[in-house]
């Protein structure tokens, strides 16, 4: 099935589910009708390999003379109508070349044979089609107009010089979205024009005409960005000079010179680019018809996508947007780090490094707990206990708590936005709006809240631990302040020792009965013990200091959240969040709503 047959069938089932035989659906289904023939038409070019050059334009703007100058045969020339009387006036679909259409239909189409020989060289073989004014009275002809403009991959939009500033215009071009277009000027006043010699182009002499055509171009390129205009042909006023034969072959040189250079590859690569702008159109003209007619209905679906476009970034915000949340955070995992990368051997260092981090906040109470005050040592452990219940809180958060602010976010936010959608559709349909089971029901879900949290998480450890530094750095912290202790120690325990051995050979040598010799005062060694552990002490406080030192922790905690955004739109971006819907009524009307999303 193709790609056009694909959507047309999707809009038509999500507007049937939506609104039923409403007006809005109605007229909804014949622009997808409209889009599946001209889309067809597109795919199989009405089954002739040739490309095709179409004639477009209003009514009475002279598209039948540039027709017959692509003729070389009068006699088949003179086939094609012209005239701006009802009777004279083209109200039919004319192909003309070397090939017939499939399908034609003899009441609106008709095909006039033509050799390739009897046709303007082109460097390659077409087939020519000269439709009715888009702005015909007659509405079967405007209609047929209106559908021919997206027939062929080559137009000449066909416009009279008095008519250059008309809206009628920048309606045309529209159409000609994805294909090659020359925009031919007829009716030039002689006045405006320059010095003419044979067959070469005009020379423009004329500032008003120039401003005009500046003007024309800018105006068709924002109305159709796609269309690759190539530089516009002027056919003087020959009705007023009497020189039809000259103007014929200076128009004929001109498309000659504009034609010449594209190729059938290049000409054929717009039907990509046509059925690309016919599907815009249609999604255009749907959104346009929600807006103005059901504005309930896309007001609430789009409160949806706000609110789910918002919440994980707020989620992320809640959890860890808060400035001394997320910098306690950073602490907690900076202290952490330190102590995991610090190896064991290094005692007592490490040992005071924990320490430190289950007391940080109440370093001095833990300093005072050492003479034996009571209410100090009450405080150190009042502060471990408190340090331990903030690092519980915030590793829940960074493993839960967006998870589970995010589900209770979207029962409290999506919940009222599902209730407005259900009663837009119950007014649209002319129901009274009855709450059900289905509506209590919360048919909202947001996918990808698994992939937020564990990528949440890392995302937060990653950038603290980028800013950790090395960890041959943090050894040699570590060999620094074990040296510090076992150095101030070493004096002590070598004194201690040389006693102890002298009583152990006096013990032996002697064979002394007594141990008065191995009587050691343990005042000694506690104070050594002391004295060597306060120095280690205050590194430790030094070491902590200097890696959680404020500036480092705030830029941390700025490079985190901004990080932990970012997270969120590639997410949503790549597709993984997003809203999901139980009820297809829900995905329907997203569909219709966000069609050229």
């Amino acid at each position: 099935m193709q790609s056009y047959e694909v959507l047309s069938n999707r809009i038509e089932a999500a507007t049937k589910s939506l609104l039923g035989s409403q007006p809005a659906s109605l007229q909804i289904h014949e622009w997808v009708e409209q889009y599946r023939a001209q889309s067809a038409s597109i795919m199989d070019a009405r089954g002739v390999a040739l490309p095709s050059i179409a004639i477009v334009g209003a009514k009475g703007q002279g598209k039948t003379w540039i027709a017959r100058q692509f003729v070389l045969d009068k006699t088949i020339a003179a086939l094609l109508p012209s005239g701006v009387l009802s009777q004279e006036a083209t109200t039919q679909l004319y192909w003309l070349g070397s090939r017939s259409p499939e399908g034609i239909d003899s009441a609106r189409e008709i095909y006039i044979p033509c050799r390739a020989e009897g046709m303007l060289n082109l460097s390659h073989p077409y087939i020519l089609l000269d439709t009715p004014g888009t702005t015909d009275d007659d509405s079967q002809a405007a209609k047929i107009a209106k559908e021919a403009l997206t027939l062929s991959p080559i137009k000449l939009l066909v416009i009279r010089r008095d008519q250059l500033r008309s809206a009628v215009v920048g309606n045309i071009a529209l159409h000609t979205e994805g294909s090659i277009c020359i925009p031919v000027i007829t009716c030039v006043p002689r006045k405006e024009c320059g010095s003419m010699s044979g067959s070469s182009e005009i020379v423009l002499n004329s500032s008003s005409l120039t401003s005009d055509l500046a003007t024309l171009d800018a105006a068709l390129r924002s109305v159709a960005p796609g269309t690759r205009f190539l530089p516009a042909i002027l056919i003087e006023d020959f009705e007023a000079t009497g020189d039809e034969e000259q103007s014929s072959l200076r128009f004929r040189a001109a498309i000659q010179a504009r034609l010449r250079n594209e190729s059938l590859d290049s000409i054929a690569a717009t039907r990509t680019n046509r059925l690309t702008a016919a599907s815009l159109r249609l999604r255009t003209r749907i959104e346009q018809l929600l807006e103005s007619q059901l504005p309930n209905l896309a007001k609430a679906v789009r409160q949806m996508h706000q609110e789910a476009d918002s919440l994980p970034t707020q989620t992320i915000d809640a959890v860890l947007g808060s400035t001394e949340v997320l910098q306690a955070a950073v602490r907690a995992r900076l202290r952490a780090q330190l102590l995991n990368n610090t190896a064991m051997i290094w005692f007592p260092y490490r040992t005071v490094l924990s320490v430190l981090g289950f007391t940080s906040g109440a370093w001095d109470r833990l300093i005072m707990s050492f003479t034996g005050s009571v209410p100090s040592i009450f405080g150190t452990f009042v502060a471990w206990a408190k340090n331990l219940q903030q690092t519980r809180s915030m590793q829940w958060d960074l493993n839960e708590g967006i998870r589970d602010r995010l589900h209770r976010q979207i029962e409290d936010r999506l919940a009222p936005v599902q209730a407005s959608f259900y009663r837009s559709i119950a007014r649209l349909r002319g129901e009274n709006f009855v709450s059900n089971d289905r509506e209590q029901q919360m048919q909202i879900r947001l996918t990808g809240v698994e992939e937020l949290q564990s990528r949440a998480r890392a995302t937060f450890e990653n950038c603290v631990d980028r800013e950790l530094g090395l960890r041959i750095w943090l050894q040699c912290l570590g060999l620094f302040g074990t040296l510090l202790f076992w150095g101030m120690l070493a004096g002590p325990i070598v004194a201690i020792y040389r006693l102890y051995f002298q009583a152990s050979w006096q013990a032996l040598a002697s064979q002394v009965e007594s141990a008065d010799g191995f009587a050691f005062s343990g005042s000694v060694i506690g104070t050594s013990l002391m004295l060597s552990f306060f120095p280690l002490l205050v590194y430790c406080m030094l070491v902590f200091s200097w890696q959680q030192r404020g500036a480092r922790v705030r830029r941390i905690a700025r490079i985190t959240l901004a990080e932990e955004h970012k997270l969120v739109e590639e997410l949503k971006n790549q597709g993984v969040i997003r809203l999901q819907y139980d009820d297809p009524m829900l995905e329907h009307a997203e569909f219709l709503v966000n069609l050229k999303s």
